[in-house]
């Protein structure tokens, strides 16, 4: 799956290198039209910058510790990070070190919100991603703890796998059956 969708941007990449300097401005300027957030990593690819990663975890932090924090919030802060992160690294960083407060808050819910549990999900699919993506073999053993850790209703359970499942080679998964 990750081999497809790999090669999948690489041939869309080398249709980039065949575009003339005009058509790349059009299509820059059309995905900063369509998602302000491109304009923001745009800037940071030609600064040779990006958003402090260290920043963004204590503000997600302090968002979901407060009493009167939101979760909304601090999914928007993330959301915002990696949309105008040039770092795929730094993605990985924030999205494993906030899951836990995620799966705590989804936790604390009887009845789980949508939104909440979609958000859940969408932290956890990244990760999965990710720690696959960078062979973090640590990762890859907490996040199958935490799908045995949390006993959330059948469908966020079945959610939150089918995530896991998605983005898990089989060699790993055969591995982490036979632990």
């Amino acid at each position: 799956m990750i081999g497809d969708k790999l090669k999948t941007s690489i041939m869309k990449i080398n249709d980039l290198k065949n575009k003339s300097k005009e058509e790349l401005i059009q299509i820059i300027d059309k995905m900063i039209d369509n998602n302000p957030n491109n304009k923001i990593l745009l800037n940071h690819v030609l600064a040779g910058s990006k958003p402090n990663l260290n920043k963004t975890i204590k503000l997600i932090e302090k968002e979901m510790r407060n009493h009167n924090g939101s979760y909304r919030s601090a999914y928007q802060l993330y959301t915002l990070f990696i949309q105008s992160s040039p770092e795929q690294k730094d993605i990985l960083t924030l999205s494993f070190e906030i899951l836990s407060y995620f799966m705590e808050e989804l936790d604390a819910y009887q009845d789980y919100p949508d939104d909440l549990a979609s958000m859940t999900n969408h932290i956890f699919g990244v990760s999965c991603e990710y720690s696959v993506l960078f062979n973090q073999s640590e990762m890859i053993e907490e996040l199958s703890s935490m799908l045995r850790n949390y006993d959330f209703s059948e469908y966020i359970n079945q959610t939150l796998m089918d995530s896991f499942y998605t983005y898990m080679p089989e060699e790993i998964l055969d591995r982490l059956l036979n632990e």
